[in-house]
């Protein structure tokens, strides 16, 4: 299954364009709170990119197989890296693996 978003993600600030376009280092942070019911962790994601500059908040709840909350993560922290302008090649190994 993966995982199912529950509803709609939140920015915070709402941005037009792509402001991480060509930028570099940005740091990234991650929130997790959990609830496990049965096989499914439904969990409540906060992901933070930021620079000296700015920062770029991310929150999404999603329900997920308990074997799958670590490419939930993953593949959300990406997700805002790219919906923020970020290029691929600069998307750290870690996330990708």
């Amino acid at each position: 299954m993966g995982f199912e978003k529950l509803g709609d993600a939140v920015y915070i600030p709402k941005v037009k364009g792509s402001p991480l376009e060509g930028r570099k280092p940005i740091n990234f942070n991650y929130y997790l709170n959990t609830q496990v019911r049965g096989q499914y962790a439904y969990i409540d994601l906060t992901t933070k990119l930021f620079d000296k500059e700015q920062e770029y908040i991310r929150k999404v709840s999603c329900k997920v197989n308990l074997e799958e909350i670590e490419n939930c993560v993953k593949t959300n922290l990406i997700h805002h890296m790219r919906h923020l302008g970020m290029e691929k090649n600069l998307i750290p190994k870690s996330l990708l693996e």
